[in-house]
């Protein structure tokens, strides 16, 4: 495991980190004449900043020479990477069209991942995994090829947003594919393609968001209830489990959608008149204070928590 980010300080900042990390500040460096530690003592420390950690930035291109041996059988023989700058490293494109960054207009996605798919990663380190709509990864594991439609920093492989993948059949042990399933025009696809690309006894890890506001990376297309998410795996695989994991409970859902409400209210004297109302002690808690609302959520109904949750989770084994 490689850790992509940290937050900056004073004793672990590495100008490199910083400027890659963060654009405009490059852009504010190259104009100004400035370094990114200026910039940092000046601004960055009170915006709480984020680097690139030195360990990823000077180890890059080994990892991705290391990793596209690794993964390069896995490959389907046909497909043509010739036109690939810098042959025999990631990242490759199986598009000569890829999206950019430049696309996803409310910016990437940064996470570590599913916890479950993390722990079984690094409890299986002689297994392969993919995880497919991977965003700008906050850790990066050496036995995972990270997959996206978009030239993420932490994207092995880019491919068009068609969605199939370039991977040979039954060729992965486990594949995550976390908050994507919305934002694809043809979500069943991917499923056919994670069906195709696990072996036999071969895990996936799906995350899908039910009740969630419409959001971008670039579009958002569908949103799926618990029965959906069966419904769209249970044919080719044995469902382990399907359920709302501690991110995706229904104080998850109530804060975005009642927060998102208040701030949208333009007009000053309504914004002022439902902020006085009760929702607003509630706001004023965030999902992440589990002091507040777990109390509250645990004496839910399994219906009611089903009803309200923000998503859910799906671990599968694909049949023999």
């Amino acid at each position: 495991m490689i850790r992509v980010f940290e937050l900056a300080d004073q004793d672990n900042f590495f100008e490199r980190g910083y400027l890659m990390a963060n654009p405009d500040v490059n852009q504010f460096a190259l104009k100004s004449g400035h370094t990114g530690r200026y910039h940092y003592d000046l601004y960055g420390y009170r915006e709480g900043r984020r680097q690139f950690t030195s360990e990823f930035v000077l180890s890059i291109d080994r990892i991705a020479r290391e990793k596209y041996a690794r993964f390069q059988n896995t490959f389907k023989p046909h497909v043509d990477f010739s036109w690939i700058e810098e042959p025999g490293r990631f990242p490759i494109s199986s598009t000569t069209q890829p999206l950019t960054a430049v696309d996803y207009v409310n910016g990437e996605s940064s996470n570590s991942g599913l916890y479950d798919f993390l722990r079984d990663m690094q409890n299986n380190p002689s297994q392969n995994f993919a995880d497919i709509g991977c965003g700008l990864r906050d850790v990066i594991h050496e036995n995972c090829l990270y997959i996206d439609v978009y030239t993420s920093i932490t994207a092995d492989l880019v491919v068009a947003p068609d969605c199939h993948y370039p991977l040979n059949d039954c060729s992965l042990d486990g594949v995550s594919c976390c908050a994507v399933l919305e934002h694809a025009t043809q979500p069943w696809v991917i499923v056919d393609e994670i069906h195709r690309i696990l072996k036999p006894g071969g895990r996936c890890y799906i995350d899908w968001p039910f009740l969630q506001p419409v959001h971008g990376s670039p579009n958002h297309y569908y949103n799926a209830t618990r029965e959906g998410l069966r419904m769209f795996f249970a044919d080719r695989f044995t469902i382990d489990s399907l359920y709302s994991h501690p991110l995706e409970t229904p104080e998850f859902s109530l804060h975005w959608l009642l927060g998102r409400f208040a701030t949208e209210i333009s007009d000053p004297d309504l914004n002022k008149q439902f902020r006085q109302m009760t929702v607003d002690e509630l706001l004023s808690h965030a999902p992440s204070e589990a002091a507040f609302w777990k109390p509250m959520v645990n004496t839910l109904s399994d219906s009611a928590q089903e009803e309200l949750a923000c998503g859910n989770y799906l671990i599968a084994t694909k049949k023999i």
